[in-house]
């Protein structure tokens, strides 16, 4: 009966904002800061191509309810879905329907930079070892987004040049390579949740609902839509590290960072994430003594040190010169924002709300929903350690928000986040009957169709 309740609730606001953005109403594009345009794109070109490419998705939940230990037959099926969309997504933007959507954003010197940047590099003849070594004095002549970030996805996109050209076959490979790896965040999600609450049930659902979010179908190909592998991997790592006191997987966990650190600074912020869950393990765990914790995170450091120091040696690469770059290229673009195109000044405490709405919205609105209804039953029911773990997992995106860290766009820039906002879901979900669960994810599924027809996540490549 209470499930019963709570899914009626779920539809309800569903059925709100499938409203809303379908008459473009109330402003639900909008969270002060940033607007995402309206648009339309015909009825007849959406809907078709997003229920035939759900069909596995679907199919993966049919496995799953009757065979559970078929598990990574369904998530197979699941993930082979979300590339399709993600394909598919892309594909409507144009009229008619065409891959040249990838091509241009990936293509474009505006919308994403780093193969345009990568194409520019390698037609001025500077070797890789060229870029690391000078590379803090060569950001500020990248194009947008490059100039705030490492050097990896400039480096990743030469290597596709150097296979497949600098015309459209290398920004298809990079685009197709790019929903590869969105698609992946399935699987990495099934995992983060699964090794966090020992729950199959919550982490099939938790990845199923994160497999049909808005932010991870239609902002493709936009580097972002990979970033979740990273955060669930850090995440994974040092659970293992501590939960199995073996060094093999802090020094995974500490060189997995490193590389990490050369493509985006975002899961730096992951800091939250992991220190809550070690205060919850060494209370919860007698043989995870602060002794064990010290260790793990001295192999992590040494090894994430002598990383930068080895390819410093060798190429000349100064990871502390590019970050401050990073963050005055960050300033540059706030002022350009708020100077020459009018963008209201970003202030706390009106940006803890905006960053957590556009967050929602990235997650079809739903997600909070289902998160609430979570821990309203937790309250009642009291803390279990799943609760707890859960609660951590919140608190990594609400102390984001309150920190004023990461501002504006957070429906793509918080993306790397999502992970810890599907456990809480997949816990809730895990308890729901398959039927509702399928309502819900229908739900989810209308609302991400609406949200492609009628929301523009992506601008005209440029």
């Amino acid at each position: 009966m209470k499930n019963q309740f709570r899914l009626v609730l779920i539809l309800f606001v569903a059925a709100f904002f499938a409203v809303a953005v379908h008459e473009h109403l109330f402003h639900v594009n909008s969270e002060y800061y940033f607007t995402w345009i309206w648009q339309w794109i015909p009825s007849g070109t959406v809907y078709p191509v997003f229920i035939l490419l759900a069909i596995p998705f679907f199919l993966g939940q049919l496995i799953y309810l009757r065979r559970p230990a078929r598990v990574w037959i369904a998530l197979t099926a699941i993930t082979l879905s979300t590339f399709c969309l993600l394909i598919g997504a892309a594909a409507v933007e144009k009229d008619p329907p065409s891959f040249s959507r990838i091509t241009d954003v990936v293509q474009s010197r505006f919308s994403t930079g780093y193969f345009a940047t990568a194409a520019m590099l390698m037609r001025k003849n500077i070797s890789i070892g060229e870029l690391l070594g000078r590379y803090p004095a060569m950001m500020d002549h990248f194009y947008l987004h490059p100039r705030q970030k490492p050097p990896g996805l400039i480096l990743l996109e030469m290597g596709i040049i150097h296979s497949f050209g600098n015309g459209n076959a290398g920004a298809l490979a990079s685009g197709f390579l790019l929903a590869v790896l969105a698609s992946l965040c399935v699987i990495t999600t099934y995992l983060f949740i699964i090794c966090y609450t020992g729950n199959r049930d919550a982490a099939f659902a938790g990845a199923s609902y994160f497999a049909l979010c808005p932010s991870l179908l239609l902002f493709f190909p936009d580097v972002d839509v990979g970033f979740p592998n990273l955060t669930a991997l850090l995440a994974i790592l040092w659970a293992l590290a501590l939960k199995k006191n073996q060094v093999r997987y802090a020094l995974a966990f500490g060189l997995t960072y490193a590389i990490t650190g050369l493509i985006t600074y975002l899961p730096g912020v992951l800091i939250i994430f992991l220190a809550g869950f070690t205060w919850l393990q060494q209370r919860s765990d007698p043989q995870c003594r602060w002794s064990r914790i010290a260790r793990h995170f001295a192999i992590s450091a040494g090894v994430f040190a002598a990383f930068y120091l080895v390819l410093w040696a060798i190429t000349g690469f100064d990871p502390i010169a590019t970050l401050r770059e990073s963050v005055r290229q960050v300033d540059i673009l706030f002022d350009k924002l708020i100077d020459v195109y009018h963008y209201p000044p970003h202030s706390l405490p009106w940006t803890f709300f905006t960053g957590l709405y556009d967050f929602a919205l990235g997650s079809a609105w739903i997600s909070f929903a289902l998160a609430g209804c979570y821990f309203a039953a937790a309250v009642k029911n009291g803390l279990t350690p799943m609760t707890r773990i859960a609660l951590v997992s919140v608190s990594q995106f609400i102390i984001i928000a309150a920190t004023g860290l990461l501002q504006t766009e957070t429906a793509r820039v918080w993306i790397f986040m999502y992970p810890m906002l599907m456990l809480p879901i997949g816990l809730e979900l895990a308890n729901w009957w398959p039927r509702q669960r399928i309502a819900v994810y229908v739900a989810l599924l209308l609302l991400t169709m609406l949200m492609c027809q009628s929301m523009q996540f992506i601008g005209p490549a440029m």
